[in-house]
């Protein structure tokens, strides 16, 4: 093979380099096109959250102008998700310290559902001025029922004791609901007011042919902003009430179900 002349590899060299440039010149074009690409991307996206929350403004504001404050209202999802969605926002919107409550667990009651101890739940946040329903009957003849709803007054923790232990008791205003002894003779403005304490609810199940005990002790209340349609049966909502169930319905008759709860 013949050696290759100065000149030829002075041209080779050239060539080379020419090469190395182009291919330089097109990866700093497909790297600002995927600039501009992401840039257009993200402005797009910037563009769909305000036109999101414009949209989300101006609806909140139709709402408000037709139906009042949303935090009177009562709202009727067909998912616990948006229950709880909208349930802690509205929470939030108190503008009050958020109280997270923890139960308290014997065996293996932390790992099993609410169902299994009188509908306590694991956890629950709360706040003055939060509006809540009693998921227990405690006292029936006294409107202290499952499904009584009333607004947190005060949380009460026991001494030397916060968040997340379980307060010694929580005061609620149930209202006209409480028709039982009031707890503040002579004060009408408190006539309503109950200190709900913690309750213990007991199951049991069996491993291996012997019987082992669960416990759990929490608080007999849920935020109640928001419900879903299963909950309200046997309620009766008063107020404004919205219902938000979908495109159809879960179960036969559970939109019958939800719009007749509300008088």
């Amino acid at each position: 093979m013949a050696k290759r002349s100065k000149q030829e590899k002075k041209q080779a060299a050239k060539a080379a380099a020419k090469v190395k440039a182009y291919a330089r010149i097109q990866r700093h074009r497909k790297d600002e096109t995927e600039e501009k690409h992401e840039q257009r991307l993200v402005q797009q996206r910037t563009e769909r959250l305000h036109a999101s929350q414009e949209e989300t403004q101006h609806r909140d504001a139709a709402f408000q102008e037709r139906f009042g404050d949303e935090f009177d209202c009562t709202y009727i999802f067909n998912t616990n998700a948006k229950v709880l969605q909208h349930n802690m926002k509205m929470i939030q919107r108190v503008g009050e310290p958020i109280a997270l409550i923890e139960a308290r667990h014997t065996g293996d009651s932390k790992k099993m559902g609410s169902d299994a101890f009188m509908n306590l739940d694991c956890s629950l946040f709360l706040c003055v001025g939060a509006k809540v329903v009693m998921t227990q009957n405690v006292c029936q003849p006294a409107g202290l029922c499952n499904g009584a709803t009333g607004v947190v007054m005060d949380i009460v923790d026991n001494d030397g004791e916060g968040p997340p232990s379980l307060p010694r008791f929580v005061m609620v205003d149930f209202g006209e609901k409480y028709t039982g002894t009031p707890f503040f003779p002579g004060d009408d403005n408190r006539r309503g007011w109950v200190p709900v304490h913690p309750r213990t609810a007991t199951d049991f199940t069996f491993k291996s042919g012997e019987r082992q005990e669960h416990t759990r002790t929490m608080l007999p209340l849920r935020l109640a902003w928001a419900w879903t349609p299963w909950k309200t049966q046997g309620q009766t909502l008063k107020g404004k009430v919205v219902c938000e169930l979908g495109d159809k319905e879960l179960d036969a008759g559970i939109t019958y179900t939800a719009f007749s709860r509300v008088t």
